[in-house]
């Protein structure tokens, strides 16, 4: 019997396809497990010594929407590779910067593809849906709002953006605030068209026409810079003013004590009281 001996390509090809297919089906699992897995992921970003962490709810998992996909898309955004956090309803998903926590529906992490620690953060509410790409197509919704919690403070906003080249982030309007006090006459609440928050000095302004109510005392600012830690507030305009019934202050600077709904002006005092 005379044996034919056959070309070896002849029996690897088969092979070689079959190992393709099993590379595209590990790959194709790899994507959908990092779309799928969501209970506890997390993200984190240093600047200095200063470290902000994106957390993804427990209770925020694949059958409720919920989605989180590691910074990689790169065909979402030229010159970025973009990572996103989602989780529809009530602020699922955590954003820790200092001492201030804000909640939202989305997360996107946009992280440039040839430098370091120039990471761009963007918190939306609303709702998100994803391309076999990873591209989320957002639909932000002016009902679903961004909010920022820090100690008695609650703010909401529509949109926050954070640039970690230099620590500074704003929370775009309209912003309102409240803050508790014991005695609910005496909670404050505040109006501002948006919140500029430096992180490195962990300073809060609120901008663009503020105004501020609480225990019957109503004023007014161009900005108010916001110390939730110290208690006080820097009312600032031309001039900032203050009334509590008749009796009104006002100057270019006036100190408001957050706990007592107090006010001292600083500087020049101009004031009006009735005896």
């Amino acid at each position: 019997m005379k044996l034919t001996k056959l070309p070896f390509k002849t029996s690897c090809k088969p092979i070689l396809g079959l190992q393709l297919v099993v590379w595209k089906i590990v790959f194709s699992v790899m994507v959908f497990s990092a779309v799928t897995a969501q209970t506890g992921a997390e993200f984190s970003i240093q600047r200095d010594d200063q470290k902000i962490t994106i957390t993804q709810a427990d209770e925020a998992t694949s059958a409720s929407g919920a989605k989180f996909i590691p910074p990689r898309a790169k065909d979402c955004e030229e010159g970025l590779r973009l990572g996103s956090f989602y989780a529809p309803g009530e602020y699922r998903v955590s954003t820790k910067i200092n001492d201030s926590l804000l909640l939202s529906n989305i997360v996107l992490v946009k992280v440039p593809d040839e430098t370091d620690n120039e990471e761009k953060l963007e918190l939306l509410g609303g709702g998100a849906e994803f391309t076999d790409s990873l591209c989320p197509v957002v639909e932000a919704s002016p009902l679903a709002l961004v909010r920022l919690i820090e100690g008695a403070t609650d703010i909401l906003g529509s949109k926050f953006n954070y640039d970690n080249a230099d620590g500074i982030s704003r929370l775009t309007g309209p912003v309102t605030l409240t803050r508790d006090s014991e005695k609910q006459e005496d909670q404050l609440s505040a109006t501002a068209g948006s919140l500029f928050f430096d992180t490195n000095e962990d300073v809060k302004v609120l901008e663009d026409g503020v105004t501020l109510e609480a225990g019957g005392r109503s004023s007014t600012a161009e900005t108010v810079e916001w110390n939730e830690q110290a208690g006080i507030a820097i009312l600032r305009g031309s001039p900032a003013k203050s009334t509590m019934g008749t009796d009104v202050v006002s100057g270019k600077e006036i100190k408001y004590f957050l706990d007592t709904n107090e006010v001292e002006v600083l500087g020049a005092i101009e004031a009006t009281f009735d005896f």
